[in-house]
């Protein structure tokens, strides 16, 4: 769990990870307990990041694929302040992410599910999920 701040009631604090690994329940500043709404999509999590200034808890969005015995991450959801927000990775798996310095956005990695030498990179807005700006193409 996090530290909170005494005015700092909607914050997030922390966080558990449910039924079967495939929702997320957050615990606010306040005490108060949230369950981000699901992705039709999703069926499994990854374990989720909170953002430096606690205002984002953000997660890999697992989905079947066609092609995998597995479920694959291809997208990132984030809750905030009573919404649930989601990022599209444009379709290829999510490798990676981590919060930009930007407040507000997320610089998430893609790549096939089977590996590149290098990801695709790119900045996208978190509440509106459109891409601020491509950074690298993956070989």
């Amino acid at each position: 769990m996090l530290y909170c701040p005494s005015e700092s009631h909607d914050l997030i604090k922390g966080y558990k990870i449910g039924n079967a690994e495939n929702e997320i329940t957050s615990f606010l500043c306040d005490g108060t307990i949230v369950k981000p709404k699901k992705p039709e999509e999703q069926v499994m999590v990854s374990v989720p990041l909170i953002s430096k200034d606690q205002k984002y808890i953000g997660w890999d969005i697992h989905e079947n694929n066609c092609c995998t015995s597995y479920p694959v991450p291809t997208s990132v959801g984030f809750y905030s302040r009573g919404k649930t927000y989601i990022v599209n990775a444009g379709g290829q798996m999510v490798s990676n992410w981590h919060y930009s310095p930007q407040k507000g956005r997320v610089i998430i990695e893609t790549e096939t599910v089977h590996g590149m030498s290098e990801p695709n990179i790119d900045e996208y807005d978190i509440k509106t999920g459109k891409k601020i700006r491509h950074i690298k193409d993956g070989k």
